[in-house]
């Protein structure tokens, strides 16, 4: 019964978070301009009612619970969240530079350190988006390299593969190689014909 309510609590969040992304996850982030450098920029507004979402019922939720079951309900917001993001904006979206730029300035500077409150390792919940941010933000040059070594070793095995370490090389650790071409695919800089891997 306790994992049920823990569920349902977690669910009612991240459905609302949901629905006040949509704005968000439908930004045209293929057209925004690389305007200002990295640490004078601000959370896209368009993410703001998000936000506020959830730090107001994490804060609740964080006063209503006991500390071991809020730690269960923070976990299970911040993975299905992740989740949902990278489903939904990610995968859905094409990015220019500036919107790349701009969503890994959301994820590292506000959406990390909203859950960061209650954990050192709040990073650790949200990878998809933060190796999403990784391979979206490499320079051009760096990027169609790596998009054509992931390409041009599909069927290599054992030594020949070196497509995990050119990946973990930028920062990529949990990607397989056929969902890191899928995430380059998404640059507006670098595809006009997408290339994907079987």
């Amino acid at each position: 019964m306790r994992k049920d309510l823990l569920h349902t609590l977690s669910e009612t969040v991240i459905m609302e978070a949901k629905s006040k992304s949509r704005a968000y996850t439908r930004e045209l982030w293929s057209a925004m301009k690389v305007e200002r450098e990295f640490r004078s920029l601000s959370l896209t507004p368009s993410a703001c009612p998000m936000f506020e979402v959830l730090s107001k019922r994490l804060h609740q939720l964080q006063k209503a619970l006991h500390a071991t079951l809020f730690n269960k309900v923070w976990r299970s917001v911040a993975q299905q969240l992740d989740a949902h993001l990278f489903e939904d904006l990610v995968l859905d979206n094409r990015f220019s530079d500036g919107g790349a730029l701009q969503l890994k300035f959301d994820v590292t500077r506000n959406l990390v350190p909203l859950f960061a409150q209650f954990s050192d390792r709040a990073n650790n919940y949200f990878t998809q988006l933060i190796e999403s941010c990784n391979l979206l933000n490499i320079s051009k040059g760096s990027a169609l390299l790596l998009r054509e070594t992931l390409l041009a070793l599909e069927g290599a095995t054992g030594v020949e593969d070196m497509r995990g370490k050119a990946l973990k090389e930028i920062g990529v650790n949990t990607f397989s190689p056929k969902l890191s071409v899928t995430i380059l695919n998404q640059r507006a800089d670098i595809t006009v014909n997408r290339v994907l891997i079987d």
